[in-house]
């Protein structure tokens, strides 16, 4: 992946240039006042207000390519410095979640943490599904790029297939469903029934597509897309929960007070860190996705996180949006 993001730095180069002069003619033609961008290194103008937004103030690179850590960071600090406000969405002090991607540097005043941003925080206490239900079942959230996710949806199923449970799957493929249905209102189930040996599989989304499973037990139901009330619920109802390492959905999950397996993205570098860092604060527990095996899907409910968490974040939020706009 590092070799990759070398080769194609040139490439990166031209677009970030590219967006800059973008810009400054959106802000000319539309007499725009302030832009915020998520982690666009060319979004910053001096004729409006400019806020990058990043989790990642420190890009941790493998051990075999420490070397270029320096240089990166550099490089990174430079281009937060062209913003007049780096906002970080997390928290100060011990109930920080990025570790050492965010915190232990040095930054000027321009650096302010947020705290924690949510789709599903609604600034209630109340973490109780809508339908007033709970099912025990197992919850995989799927994200991230092919084909890491079709390998980490295999590797759970085949690690359950012959345990007598349910389990719900959530494809993050927004749009998904026969010819173009729209999922807006309730999703689309592509999968649903037991999965038997040698039986294959229809999926609505792409026809027929074989995929032999070795035995028969677990009940699966997958869904391309849910809305946000049905996900928060689906997240709320579950007996336990599976997913990437990933910032944004550690960051949910922790609004509504659930903890989960996190198995990161093998090679993604900040997936790694986090799937050690967090179940070392207790928060989460976490496996390589090489060692996902029989046996090893743990009922985990609530997160040991503090419980103020999600209130701590708004207020600190709050302050930044009235001193900054």
């Amino acid at each position: 992946m590092w070799m990759v993001m070398a080769i194609k730095s040139p490439c990166l180069l031209y677009h970030i240039i590219r967006e800059h002069f973008a810009l400054n003619k959106i802000i000319r033609d539309h007499n725009i006042d302030a832009v915020i961008s998520d982690n666009r290194f060319g979004l910053w103008n001096a004729g409006a207000q400019s806020v990058y937004i990043t989790h990642q103030l420190r890009i941790i690179f493998p051990k075999w390519t420490l070397f270029c850590e320096p240089l990166v960071a550099a490089i990174h600090k430079w281009f937060i410095k062209k913003y007049d406000y780096c906002l970080v969405p997390d928290l100060e002090g011990e109930n920080n979640v990025s570790g050492k991607l965010s915190h232990g540097l040095k930054f000027s005043s321009e650096v302010r943490f947020i705290g924690l941003l949510s789709r599903f925080w609604n600034g209630s206490t109340d973490l109780k599904p809508s339908s007033g239900k709970t099912k025990d079942y197992i919850l995989l959230i799927l994200s991230g790029p092919e084909p890491q996710k079709t390998i980490f949806k295999d590797k759970v199923v085949n690690a359950l297939v012959d345990e007598d449970v349910d389990l719900v799957i959530l494809g993050a493929e927004p749009g998904g469903g026969p010819e173009g249905t729209n999922c807006a209102n309730d999703g689309h189930v592509r999968v649903e029934g037991a999965v038997e040996k040698n039986r294959s599989q229809k999926w609505a989304n792409s026809g027929e597509r074989a995929e032999p499973i070795r035995k028969s037990g677990v009940r699966v139901t997958y869904y391309d897309h849910l809305p946000m009330a049905r996900m928060r619920d689906m997240i709320l109802n579950s007996g336990s929960i599976i997913a990437r390492s990933g910032y944004t959905s550690i960051m949910e999950l922790l609004s509504l007070g659930r903890s989960a397996l996190l198995v990161p993205t093998p090679g993604q570098t900040e997936q790694e860190y986090l799937a050690k860092r967090l179940p070392e604060k207790g928060w989460f527990t976490a496996i390589e996705q090489n060692r996902i095996g029989p046996g090893l899907i743990l009922n985990i409910h609530k997160s040991s996180a503090h419980n103020n968490l999600m209130e701590e974040s708004r207020l600190l939020l709050e302050e930044t949006l009235k001193n900054i706009f």
